[in-house]
């Protein structure tokens, strides 16, 4: 005889999702003060971390009369850094477009996904300019999005500047772990193949050196918030497998690689 107590159901227990949602002013007034590339350094250091903990990400980018959805939500964090690195700037700052956008973004996610756990997070300097009645409109909008009890992060672009600020400790004083993946991140370079003659890669070395010295490009990289790094041979040689070592056992450690870099011979960092 069957009673009720018999009865079994499977429940399966899912993971708690995360979303962290950028919403970056993109205006005049952040490009003006050169914050920008403070700003994607920021949050590429922030998108990494994401990317660790599996988290899914977008951004939200607002400048002149509107606001853009650059990145819905994803877990493709990759994808991300590529859409902040090709953010540009210039016009006015419509923060009530950009905060009303956040709210309708975290809106469509929440339904979509009950479990959802968001964080948003506001990078701006304040200075709402966009549209009639910029101010007034800003502080209804943040008070509708403070209506949706999300935990909110807002960045103040105006203190962005780190001039005077060296005796900021990095990151690994406390966390020491993380130096064994540092440096990390996107990055450029120019390759050849393993079998170019000695002397032309000599000459090619020499002429991006040159050109990485020019004072226009050295500010132009700064201003963009990148760390030039001009190594070559041996030095590039030793970045490039790093950077594979973390890229690939960070996947493998979050779930996303289907084969262990272990089975190609990568070692952990």
């Amino acid at each position: 005889m069957l009673r009720p107590e018999d009865a079994r159901t499977a429940v399966r227990e899912g993971r708690e999702a995360n979303l962290i949602l950028f919403c970056v002013d993109a205006s005049g007034s952040m490009a003006a003060r050169k914050r920008m590339g403070q700003v994607k350094t920021a949050i590429l250091s922030l998108l990494l971390d994401a990317y660790r903990r599996r988290d899914k990400v977008g951004l939200i980018s607002f400048r002149g009369r509107r606001a853009d959805l650059v990145r819905p939500p994803t877990h493709s964090v990759d994808v991300a850094a590529a859409r902040l690195d090709d953010l540009s700037a210039g016009g006015r700052t419509p923060l009530a477009e950009g905060l009303l956008e956040a709210a309708a973004v975290l809106t469509r996610e929440r339904r979509r996904d009950p479990r959802l756990r968001p964080l948003l997070i506001v990078v701006t300097d304040g200075r709402a300019t966009g549209g009639a009645d910029a101010l007034a409109r800003s502080e209804l909008a943040a008070a509708h999005l403070a209506g949706l009890g999300v935990m909110s992060v807002v960045i103040d672009g105006e203190s962005m500047s780190l001039a005077g600020q060296a005796n900021i400790p990095p990151i690994t004083r406390d966390y020491p772990e993380f130096g064994r993946y540092l440096p990390w991140g996107p990055f450029y370079g120019v390759f050849v193949r393993r079998d170019t003659p000695a002397d032309v890669t000599a000459t090619l070395v020499k002429a991006f050196k040159t050109a990485g010295d020019n004072p226009q490009f050295v500010q132009l990289m700064k201003d963009r918030g990148n760390v030039m790094m001009n190594v070559s041979g041996a030095e590039a040689d030793a970045f490039l497998k790093k950077w594979q070592s973390v890229t690939s056992w960070v996947l493998q450690d979050v779930g996303a690689a289907k084969v262990s870099p272990e089975k190609f011979g990568i070692p952990r960092p």
